[in-house]
């Protein structure tokens, strides 16, 4: 009966060791494909922060009409909407998927946290 309890706790830790690293996989596919739509809305926000310094200083030397410009700094401030916006739905992603793969509610945690 004993090595039967024993060999019942192995089966149980190595299940518990393939969650772990199918997690740590997940997480890590997540992360990547996060890296790189992150780069891709950065580049889009340096493009358009570039653009706009172009226009502001065509418009300074009379190269431009001041709508050029203007419409340039829209453009540049949509694109850093965007990444904000892109950056928050990554961290909230993260957090349900972590949650779905059982992990902590830490936000609710930290919430009753802040209420004592």
């Amino acid at each position: 009966m004993e090595q039967r309890q024993l060999d019942q706790k192995i089966v149980g830790i190595e299940v518990e060791s393939a969650v772990v690293t199918y997690r740590q996989t997940l997480y890590s596919a997540f992360k990547e494909v996060d890296n790189v739509l992150s780069a891709r809305q950065h580049y889009q926000y340096e493009t358009a922060r570039a653009v706009e310094r172009i226009y502001a200083s065509q418009y300074r030397h009379g190269a431009v009409s001041i709508q050029t410009w203007l419409d340039a700094k829209e453009t540049q401030r949509n694109a850093e909407q965007s990444l904000l916006v892109n950056r928050y739905n990554q961290f909230s992603t993260q957090a349900t998927i972590y949650q779905a793969l059982g992990g902590s509610n830490i936000a609710a945690r930290l919430s009753a946290e802040k209420v004592r």
